[in-house]
């Protein structure tokens, strides 16, 4: 049973994710974005200032990050990061801008954003193919040449690179995929789903409301062609939460744990080998 809401109090978010870009370079199986299908979509400037002034008066936002995709697609990638500082400029909200790298110095002004608007910057390293290590390795050491700016490298396939900060991570499959079609999983288990989920706290900003996690905010935009199976129906179905809920709505939206949507997922972790996820 929920506690009584008090009027006026801000509801706590633990993280909050918004999507600067859609698409991204690269084409990692199992993506929990589904990214790899070359999804379509740049969040302008003044669509994110519209969302926020929404939402921010109403949520105390622990963390806040922009992602993708691969955010720096978007041109206005600095434009966005400005936006997060005007709603959130002090440090109690930590801000954070995620990325594999690749087009992160085509962006003039970058560092000088990230170091004024304390945004701190994320590498994460998809592959421990040699080939892919060595094009990523300048630019790593570019970023650490950046001052006063919070630099760390998520290494997800596990293996260390010499003098790099990283964070073990293990991919896990999200859904079934093949050459043609994707389906969820059917082990028909939501709080055992939810448990073993790397997402359940990846709260998505999008189109202006509020979803529970990455897969089920994006699985509408995936080519229809390919989510064929009836069983994405009921996943298809769900909302999210509009701004214009009640108080004792959102406080229920941000306390929920595991529910039915949760079973699009595994109730185990699957892991699984990324391979070279650059493409051709």
């Amino acid at each position: 049973m929920l506690t009584k809401f008090k009027k006026n109090k801000k509801i706590t978010i633990r993280s909050l994710q918004v999507h600067a870009a859609h698409a991204c370079n690269l084409s990692c199986s199992s993506c929990n974005a589904f990214s790899q299908f070359k999804l379509k979509g740049l969040l302008e400037p003044s669509t994110l200032t519209k969302w926020l002034g929404d939402w921010e008066p109403r949520l105390n936002v622990k963390k806040i990050c922009l992602l993708g995709g691969e955010p720096t697609l978007n041109p206005k990638l600095v434009e966005l990061l400005g936006v997060f500082f005007k709603f959130f400029p002090r440090d109690s909200t930590q801000k954070v801008l995620f990325t594999n790298g690749f087009f992160l110095l085509k962006h003039n002004g970058l560092e000088r954003a990230l170091r004024e608007f304390r945004i701190e910057l994320r590498l994460t390293v998809h592959s421990a193919h040699p080939t892919y290590l060595e094009r990523i390795k300048p630019i790593i050491e570019e970023c650490q040449r950046w001052r006063e700016v919070s630099f760390l490298v998520y290494n997800g396939s596990g293996k260390k690179i010499p003098g790099i900060k990283f964070r073990e991570e293990k991919w896990t499959k999200r859904y079934h995929e093949s050459s043609d079609q994707i389906t969820p999983f059917t082990d028909n288990n939501p709080r055992a789903s939810w448990e073993v989920c790397p997402s359940k706290y990846s709260m998505q900003l999008h189109e202006g409301r509020l979803w529970k996690c990455p897969m089920i905010t994006y699985l509408r935009l995936v080519d229809p062609a390919l989510r064929q199976d009836p069983s994405w129906e009921p996943y298809l179905r769900y909302q999210g939460i509009g701004s214009d809920c009640s108080d004792e709505e959102l406080l229920d939206f941000s306390l929920k744990e595991d529910e039915a949507i949760c079973g699009m997922c595994p109730q185990e972790k699957i892991s699984f080998s990324k391979g070279y996820p650059l493409r051709k």
